[in-house]
């Protein structure tokens, strides 16, 4: 029998396509009532609420313990590992950066990049509005000197 192995176009399972038994589990789980994504919504919002309950001031006439920092951050914790469960189904996961650099400083003009080379400067603390000696920018012998000018009047 030749020609029976291997990649055919169009065989096989549609990509994105759904399970029947994944259908029908959700079926059911939605006809319960509660699905789980709003059972752990609702107990993030219970923990947090009640966090929140015990750090307001008690009412005239009301007396009650002050509530210790160990049970706040208890109760805060609770909330923020529901929330953490909940997350994957509500928010997109970031997708990896490249960290690949594709900046290319030769294309920008000389004064560019001297204003460039001073604000990196500032904004690594090397020094005062112009870099001096070793954080001085090489000038590009293709491109004209440009005289400086003075930025404060």
């Amino acid at each position: 029998m030749a020609g029976t192995g291997g990649y055919r176009p169009g065989s096989g399972r549609p990509k994105g396509s759904v399970n029947s038994e994944s259908i029908k589990l959700q079926e059911r789980a939605l006809a319960s009532g509660f699905a789980p994504l709003d059972v752990l919504l609702g107990m993030m919002r219970w923990y947090y609420e009640k966090a929140g309950r015990l750090l307001d001031p008690p009412m005239e006439g009301e007396t009650k313990a002050p509530p210790t920092d160990a049970e706040i951050d208890r109760l805060y914790d609770k909330a923020g590992e529901h929330a953490a469960r909940a997350a994957p189904y509500i928010h997109p996961r970031m997708s990896p950066m490249d960290m690949n650099s594709r900046f290319d400083m030769m294309r920008l003009t000389y004064d560019e990049r001297r204003e460039l080379g001073r604000l990196l400067s500032k904004g690594l603390g090397l020094g005062g509005s112009e870099p001096e000696g070793q954080h001085q920018l090489e000038h590009d012998k293709r491109e004209p000197a440009v005289e400086s000018v003075d930025r404060e009047g």
